[in-house]
């Protein structure tokens, strides 16, 4: 993957709504700040029960959007990332309409999972008690399948119905998504839902042996396909420095409860924890199209033995904190506030989780990007957007306040903004200066952590002091062209061409 700053957006929320428009808006505003985009669902359809993964044909560009063809042009100034969504397809998919049609005549019938497919003599109370799943509930829904009323497993939605992984049926969906998706100038596949892609009886059928054997033959298959994979998994931190051994490429999700945690309360201790033990094969983020999650420096949520970065009341503490930061926005669309309930995340954009303070964002963008791994930023993120009330009140969908529609004219206007103009010069730093494809180190003093690179030709240094809004974060870097320090940065950032 390639070592520079990435965008994740929506094809249809940046810019005039299609491929198209987000490539130009990428190659003209944002040039040089990301080099990289993590295109969120473009498939068939984008808009349905979960914003594009829910696909019912996952190989098909939405033609509202584009085509492989528009993919293929944004290849030529971007590497692409694209999601590989492994653990359901939609209702609506040809294949599960015709098992909804033939029952067990269908040749799809064995790819989706029913309640008897893990459990065909019945499961007692504790075998359903014991299977993880992030909402409230269990993961079965009634679906009528030619007369015959099944038990269909759902992880997620109703309208999310679960893959067989284990069947040929199932598998063979998987490769056709994995070829299609190495034909298309994509380098990069984010398998999304993967640690829900492998049940069996008597397991929590999350993250188990049977899931890393499940990840081990994607991953075999992409890379005969030239793919490397991310793999998206909110758990306990131990769990994450377990799944990263085994893989390309972890999201560290870990990361912005940290940073949030630390400029809440001025104490870097929790943070220079996880920094000494972190995977360094990981996709940074302080945003996604997700909630905040705190899961993933919590206690272990299926042994609470397990003790967590922090402990269960620095979690509420700081879930409360955002939820005052916010002025209660957070609350409204956060667990069951809003509709399509994910437990243990937050739902807000990360600048109004710091009550839209610029100082504390860019230091939080600063530490994320000094930190080892691939940096993404979040489309919202890159105009420090503040909630989308609007939107969560139209759609009761918690997630979508952190989902706003940005029109050109909107993202010209956010461009103009200080926070941004700073944004984007922190960004084209980091894709510039060869110190970050050098050594890391780090050191911690006191109420301070340090974080430091040292390459060829240039050399770079962070200094992260939550504890004193005054110096939130000092930035030192030397290049051919002599020393220089935040306040050329951050304090008078460049104007917008």
């Amino acid at each position: 993957m390639l070592n520079k700053v990435q965008l994740i957006t929506y094809a249809n929320r940046l810019g005039d709504g299609t491929i198209e428009s987000m490539t130009e808006q990428l190659r003209s505003k944002f040039a040089g700040a990301y080099e990289g985009v993590h295109i969120l669902p473009f498939f068939t359809p984008f808009d349905g029960a979960d914003a594009g993964f829910d696909p019912m044909d996952h190989t098909a560009v939405d033609p509202r959007l584009g085509s492989w063809d528009d993919v293929a042009e944004l290849s030529k100034t971007h590497s692409i990332m694209v999601d590989a969504i492994v653990n359901h397809v939609s209702w609506k998919s040809a294949q599960f309409q015709d098992v909804l049609a033939k029952g067990e005549d269908s040749p799809y019938y064995p790819m989706f999972l029913t309640m008897s497919s893990i459990f065909p003599d019945g499961a007692t109370e504790e075998d359903l008690t014991d299977i993880y799943r992030p909402r409230p509930g269990l993961p079965f829904t009634h679906y009528n399948f030619n007369g015959k009323t099944r038990l269909v497993w759902t992880t997620f939605t109703p309208q999310q119905v679960d893959v067989d992984t284990d069947s040929d049926a199932g598998w063979a969906y998987l490769m056709s998504i994995l070829d299609k998706m190495g034909q298309s100038h994509v380098s990069s596949l984010r398998l999304d839902a993967v640690g829900y892609g492998a049940k069996e009886a008597g397991s929590s059928c999350f993250m188990t042996p049977k899931t890393f054997q499940l990840i081990g033959r994607l991953r075999e298959e992409a890379a005969k396909r030239g793919l490397e994979i991310l793999i998206e998994v909110h758990s306990y931190y131990k769990k994450q420095v377990e799944i990263a051994s085994k893989v390309d490429w972890v999201y560290d999700f870990a990361l912005p409860p940290l940073l949030l945690h630390s400029l809440f309360t001025g104490s870097v201790d929790a943070l220079a924890k996880w920094v000494e033990i972190r995977p360094t094969n990981a996709v940074t983020v302080l945003d996604t199209h997700d909630g905040i999650g705190v899961i993933d420096i919590g206690p272990d949520q299926m042994d609470r033995s397990k003790q967590g970065l922090v402990d269960d009341e620095a979690v509420d503490r700081l879930v409360e904190t955002i939820h005052e930061r916010t002025h209660g926005q957070s609350a409204e669309a956060t667990g069951a506030a809003a509709s399509n309930l994910d437990l243990y995340q937050v739902n807000s954009t990360f600048y109004s989780a710091l009550g839209a303070d610029d100082e504390e964002y860019l230091a939080a963008r600063a530490v994320q990007f000094f930190l080892p791994g691939v940096p993404q930023v979040y489309y919202v993120g890159a105009l420090a957007g503040e909630n989308d009330m609007e939107l969560l009140k139209k759609t009761n969908n918690g997630r979508d306040i952190n989902r706003h529609f940005y029109t050109s004219e909107e993202i010209d206007e956010n461009l103009r903004r200080p926070v941004v103009r700073s944004l984007n010069a922190l960004c084209r730093l980091r894709n510039t200066l060869d110190a970050f494809d050098g050594e890391f180190s780090y050191e911690v003093d006191g109420g301070s952590i340090a974080l430091a690179w040292s390459g060829e030709r240039s050399s770079a240094k962070l200094t992260f002091t939550p504890g004193d809004h005054a110096r939130l974060s000092k930035l030192e870097w030397s290049d051919e062209s002599g020393i220089h320090s935040s306040d050329d940065l951050l304090s008078n950032p460049p104007q917008v061409d």
